[in-house]
């Protein structure tokens, strides 16, 4: 099997295109994709520990460390400690922050309503279907 036409490798290509397309739609807000996902993250769930937040965002916890430094520094997040557990910290997003991912996510509801338009909505659907299914797997 020709390597371009596996799998793993058309899963690979589209997710690097997609992502190539989202940063230069985000860019002009200054952003980056891990940024985007950190807000939406702690946005949806009103603030997230960074354990579980690194593998939410796809990141490891050093460089998760280093983009809410500079997140803290540009007033997008905040870390409180948790109640619960005073070993842990909590990132939450600030009303700037907040502010941005509403901008952001409106970008990227235009982004996936192309991709629902191109697929058409009962494909776009079962593609979903069969992400999780994947995702699943390991």
């Amino acid at each position: 099997m020709n390597v371009n036409d596996s799998l793993v490798y058309l899963v690979a290509r589209t997710n690097r295109q997609l992502e190539q397309s989202l940063a230069q739609m985000i860019r002009n807000d200054g952003v980056t994709i891990e940024v985007m996902r950190i807000l939406d993250a702690v946005t949806e769930s009103a603030g997230m520990a960074m354990g579980p937040l690194a593998l939410r965002v796809l990141v490891d916890a050093p460089t998760l460390t280093k983009i809410i430094d500079r997140m803290v520094s540009d007033g997008l997040v905040y870390r409180t400690p948790d109640l619960g557990d005073r070993r842990r910290v909590i990132v939450v997003a600030t009303d700037k922050g907040q502010t941005l991912q509403q901008k952001l996510q409106s970008i990227t509801a235009d982004k996936e309503e192309l991709l629902v338009q191109a697929l058409g909505g009962n494909e776009a659907r079962r593609l979903k279907q069969l992400l999780k299914v994947l995702l699943e797997l390991d």
